[in-house]
């Protein structure tokens, strides 16, 4: 996102310095939609959280909604964990956690995915 935002902002160093009235109105309001647009996605990417309980099954529960979904493993390592349940993939990063619930997450990760192959 913060590539994304600097790659934008930079483009606005392209515009000409010498320009007509109505074109630079439009380059101030075009600098002002920015800000605003991607100060709005930062506040709700800081904001953002998932909350999902993981039993020893290896079964998922969003909060909110009582249904059980099965996890399917991409990759669980010790900076990075990356699932599956359903369609929606699901990273956490190790700062994401405490270490004794990021261990344990990848505890059952690791047993259930193993028990799924065996």
């Amino acid at each position: 996102m913060a590539v994304l935002a600097a790659v934008c902002g930079c483009s606005f160093l392209a515009w000409p310095s010498q320009i007509p009235p109505l074109i630079l109105a439009l380059k101030y309001l075009s600098i002002a939609l920015w800000i605003g647009f991607f100060g709005y996605q930062f506040l709700r990417l800081h904001q953002w959280q998932l909350r999902f309980w993981l039993d020893e099954a290896g079964q998922l529960t969003w909060h909110g909604n009582g249904q059980s979904l099965p996890v399917k493993n991409l990759v669980v390592g010790s900076y990075l964990s990356a699932f599956y349940v359903g369609a929606n993939l699901i990273i956490v990063w190790r700062d994401m956690c405490d270490d004794g619930q990021y261990r344990t997450m990848c505890r059952i990760l690791l047993k259930s995915r193993q028990s799924s192959v065996g």
